[in-house]
């Protein structure tokens, strides 16, 4: 038997680490084999090796650009990613490819809701559901859309018609789970996922399942319940993270934007007030905030943007160096031409607003190289008690680019990292940091936004005080409240699971 054969039994067998070397070896010399590199995508993506898996799938459609496969499962990694743009245009030249190929239909669908794009996902669905009624993939898809489009008694409707006969289906068990939990109906959806749960499935249709299972459990006050669901969950969960290196690299930002750098550093000439970023912990209110602020009339939400490490690259590639040491050697015009890109991609996509957001939590990272090529940026820091923003990053599920939020032992040294960086940014940045607090901000909600306001020198809207009304769609995992009234009841959600988070609160100290 071949390397490439012996590579396709060991992944049917969940042998991902052993497939992955057969058809490496495979590949070694036959390297122009379009099948091998699109084989090798698969077990990589199995192994949360997303940055591999999407060079593997990227190799496959360049090699073989008419192959369908290779497209749809290049915009399945691509949006695994939290890519822009790209997972919809991957799925869109398989769907071309083979129009007539519902499963690549069914993930035109779900790229398309990703992307924000939910009145083309429910015309998807429709076309689906036309040709084929009984189409679970289509109505779970559909009533996924339903539900973020705030019709979650339409989408419930759609879904029991089937539900009770379905065999195990993830999606569907998940957005039946979804939306029972919006209207109140727990014990329904926790009957139906632990019937699904019954029968044996994929780690990843197992977490989603589990992962629901957890949001049931967790609104009818059964919290042992909820942590057991959440935590074997994430067991199953796609990526791992190594905390050493997230906290080698804190030590090199740290040491290269000192205050002495800052002192002779060289600064772009242009100091537009176009660019706010939006940074903090995932889960603590940065989409709260940028769909606040986009509410405005002037401003343009933009949503999470990854320009800002784009930037940091191109410093690399610009200098032939490594960030952020490359920045010593900076001069003013690598400093101008970084940010002339970054304000010259928000101008093609909001032409007309005088200020444009840029709501990538992790941008906490760039703020040093913010300061030199966007002088005139303004930086909103959102903070949330950081019991709260741990439980909800671990219940929350993100896929392989988050992992860190999937174990309590990477989740802690992850917080650790970013507060410590955050802390070295209010000391050496030349540039002001404005802290918007959570709970300050659900508790005295006009005073919070008028203080926000201020700082961004944004006059004042009333539109903003009612940003839930906006149609504006947000397409990270925060949409639903986001899109609702503010409210205070995520507060000290935490206490719940003190017992739980007693190590994290132990390494987080005071």
């Amino acid at each position: 038997m071949n390397h490439h054969s012996q590579g396709r039994k060991l992944f049917k067998k969940g042998r991902h680490q052993q497939a992955v070397q057969h058809f490496q070896r495979h590949l070694s010399s036959n390297p122009e084999d379009a099948k091998g590199h699109l084989d090798l995508a698969a077990p990589l993506y199995a192994l949360g090796d997303l940055n591999g898996a999407e060079q593997a799938a990227t190799e496959a459609t360049r090699l073989g650009p008419q192959t369908a496969e290779a497209w749809a499962t290049l915009a399945t990694i691509q949006a695994a990613r939290g890519q822009k743009g790209a997972p919809l245009r991957s799925i869109l030249k398989a769907t071309g490819l083979e129009p007539d190929n519902l499963g690549y239909r069914v993930r035109l669908g779900t790229v398309l809701i990703g992307q924000g794009h939910l009145g083309l996902a429910a015309k998807n669905f429709d076309l689906i559901l036309k040709g084929d009624p009984t189409n679970l993939d289509a109505i779970a898809g559909k009533s996924a859309v339903l539900e973020r489009e705030g019709e979650s008694s339409q989408a419930y409707d759609l879904m029991k018609t089937v539900i009770f006969s379905a065999p195990p289906h993830a999606w569907l068990g998940t957005s039946w789970g979804v939306v029972c939990c919006r209207l109140g109906h727990y014990q329904e959806g926790i009957s139906v996922i632990v019937t699904m749960l019954s029968t044996k499935m994929n780690k990843t249709a197992t977490a989603m399942l589990l992962g629901e299972l957890g949001a049931l459990y967790a609104a009818q006050g059964e919290h042992e319940a909820a942590w057991a669901a959440y935590t074997e969950a994430n067991l199953r969960r796609l990526g791992v993270w190594d905390p050493q290196h997230l906290e080698d690299y804190v030590d090199q930002v740290i040491n290269v934007f000192t205050a002495e750098f800052f002192d002779t550093a060289p600064r772009a000439k242009n100091t537009s007030a176009l660019p706010i970023l939006i940074v903090g912990m995932p889960r603590s209110g940065t989409s709260l905030v940028e769909q606040i602020l986009s509410a405005h009339p002037q401003v343009h939400g933009a949503g999470e943007l990854s320009d800002m490490r784009a930037a940091s690259l191109l410093a690399a590639q610009y200098l032939a160096g490594k960030y952020p040491q490359v920045c010593n050697d900076f001069e003013p015009s690598t400093v101008n031409r970084l940010g002339e890109w970054y304000l010259a991609r928000r101008g093609e996509s909001a032409p007309t607003a005088r200020f444009v957001t840029d709501k990538m939590p992790q941008n906490f990272q760039f703020l040093g190289l913010a300061a030199l090529m966007l002088p005139g940026v303004r930086i909103v820091h959102c903070v949330r008690d950081p019991l709260d923003t741990a439980l909800s990053c671990f219940f929350q599920g993100f896929q392989a680019p988050l992992a860190w939020s999937n174990r309590l032992e990477w989740l802690g040294p992850y917080m650790v990292q970013y507060r410590r960086l955050m802390a070295h940014w209010e000391a050496v940045l030349p540039i002001p940091i404005y802290n918007i607090e959570y709970e300050r901000l659900v508790a005295d909600p006009e005073a919070e936004i008028r203080a926000l306001l201020g700082h961004c020198e944004i006059p004042f809207d009333p539109a903003v005080l009612k940003h839930h009304e906006s149609r504006r769609q947000v397409v990270t995992a925060s949409y639903a409240q986001a899109n609702r009234p503010i409210y205070r009841s995520s507060a000290g959600k935490s206490a719940a699971y003190a017992k739980h988070l007693a190590p994290i609160k132990q390494l987080l100290g005071d």
